[in-house]
């Protein structure tokens, strides 16, 4: 162990430029995978974060330098670091950290080749600079600062849908780079030529970032088009909705002097059999007529009324327990297309079922500080477990549907929620969580059904 100290950290040809390039990579993969809030206990824990991270680094290089050597230790300690911190400390998607890590590291490993040369270039045409020995460290920080600034600012966190094959290919890339610039140092090939590679690699590695950017946002616009497009359809119909009811009104407004002046005939007859037969029959038709949902908050009641239409005509039934605060701390377009996609997925299961006299029912309500949406329906027994769950669709138009199920996922996501989805007593169940804020004082009884 005091061997390594007496190399790296006392040594001129290594001493303060390696340990501020180890410090600062350390330092980089925490504002890179963890919180930047900008809080005072934020920034003590990514202080203490990296602060260990760079003792454990001490204590890996200490034990590989005295057990192999010094062969390949800075790299595999660089990727453990970051490795780590992605799998146990990192918060963001899947995607985010695997995207981030792969490219950090390759463009770090892909500076060192760039870096290198430079000061004993410079050393070699004019020994008077004193600053030649320093140039390496100078350039390797620059370079991991202006990569954490790219992946940073071309971010795809909280965007709605994510696709997996582009994160591929990006990750992909970094490995071929890392591979390729190993390879030319194993060769020993010329110094100039593994800058210029080097330096080419690392110019595409973020080049192919910012294109993986661009195509998430393109593919997330698309789904807010969609959104947007949901909700105008729905507006659309419900106002062809209220204009079918403004019609009826108005015959119904014709046939009450008619009704009236029956009833007063009846009653002046003494015909009370006749007189209580025929109010039920008018009572039954007026409550057919009268069906609206109404919870208090606008979108929840559009979406709910349009699903109740749609399902009638499919012959399905909608019950619904609706306990919903005024006012939603959620974009009207993420609310309507949360609920319109939950309804629409259940009606056409219900009415896919085979069930004699399907329901849907839906249960939504504040609970423990967030808002819960629970909407059941009857599957189809012939359908396999497997295929139900995976939300494969039977519609021929499956694209629309696919999306669907990502905008439920990514919605819940954004809202720091969760989708749930199983299969109990021939009902398929959709549970989703969206966290709301003050929501703890709306009670925390549980709904039926153990929602």
């Amino acid at each position: 162990m005091l061997d390594y100290f007496q190399t790296y950290y006392l040594e001129v040809g290594y001493g303060p430029g390696y340990i501020a390039t180890n410090i600062t990579y350390v330092i980089a993969v925490v504002l890179l995978l963890g919180s930047i809030e900008r809080s005072a206990r934020n920034l003590l824990l990514r202080a203490a974060e990296s602060l260990l991270l760079w003792a454990g680094a001490v204590i890996f290089c200490s034990v590989y330098y005295c057990l192999i050597g010094h062969a390949g230790m800075d790299r595999l300690m660089m990727a453990l670091i970051i490795v780590c911190y992605a799998v146990f400390r990192s918060r963001y998607s899947v995607i985010t950290r695997v995207v981030r890590s792969c490219t950090f590291y390759a463009c770090t490993i892909l500076a060192i080749p760039i870096s290198e040369p430079v000061g004993e270039a410079i050393e070699e045409i004019d020994a008077s600079f004193t600053w030649a020995e320093h140039l390496t460290w100078v350039i390797m920080v620059i370079m991991m600062a202006l990569t954490l600034i790219v992946l940073r600012r071309f971010s795809t966190e909280g965007l709605t849908f994510v696709p997996v094959f582009p994160a591929v290919l990006v990750a992909s890339l970094s490995g071929v780079a890392v591979a390729l610039q190993l390879i030319y140092e194993w060769i020993g090939s010329d110094k100039l030529y593994n800058i210029i590679v080097a330096g080419c690699f690392w110019l595409v590695e973020l080049f192919h970032v910012y294109l993986f950017h661009l195509v998430c946002r393109e593919y997330d616009q698309n789904l807010e088009l969609l959104a947007l497009q949901q909700k105008e359809e729905l507006n659309r119909e419900l106002m062809e909705f209220s204009q079918e009811n403004y019609l009826e009104m108005h015959m119904i407004r014709h046939e009450i002097k008619n009704h009236l002046s029956y009833l007063k005939t009846m009653a002046e007859t003494g015909d009370l059999e006749h007189l209580r037969s025929y109010l039920g029959t008018v009572l039954g038709e007026t409550e057919k007529l009268f069906q609206f949902v109404e919870c208090g908050n606008d979108t929840i009641n559009g979406v709910m009324n349009h699903a109740v239409r749609q399902a009638r005509a499919r012959d399905v039934a909608v019950e619904h327990t609706l306990i919903v605060p005024p006012s939603l701390p959620y974009r009207e377009t993420d609310l309507c297309s949360l609920l319109s996609n939950l309804m629409d997925n259940a009606i056409e299961g219900a009415a896919q079922s085979g069930s004699h006299n399907p329901v849907v029912t839906v249960r939504i309500r504040p609970q423990r500080g967030y808002l819960f949406f629970r909407v059941t329906n009857p599957v189809d027994s012939q359908i396999p477990a497997s295929r139900r769950l995976s939300l494969r669709t039977t519609k021929k138009d499956d694209r629309l549907h696919g999306f669907g199920t990502r905008m439920i996922r990514r919605i819940a996501e954004r809202y720091q929620g969760s989708v749930k989805y199983a299969i109990r007593d021939g009902q398929f169940i959709a549970d989703v969580m969206l966290y709301l804020p003050g929501g703890e004082e709306h009670g925390s009884e549980n709904l039926p059904g153990d929602l």
